[in-house]
């Protein structure tokens, strides 16, 4: 993956655990964890709640359901 489409911004994938990977980490948790205060670290919590968003995304988009014949 190089680089990520949110709204209208793209989120450039670099590999590394930037000042704006914190920023995008914090962001999530204020939106998806909203009992937790957001402290910018991936711990186990968060990283199961992306991985939820994800798979949710991935079920309610047309454009990743693969058909085939």
């Amino acid at each position: 993956i190089e680089s990520v489409t949110k709204d209208e911004d793209i989120l450039d994938v670099t590999g590394l655990y930037s000042t704006n990977t914190k920023k995008a980490v914090s962001d999530f948790q204020i939106y998806n964890l909203p009992h937790r205060t957001p402290a910018g670290v991936a711990d186990r919590e968060t990283q199961q709640a992306i991985e939820k968003a994800y798979e949710q995304w991935v079920m309610d988009s047309p454009d990743t359901w693969l058909v085939t014949e």
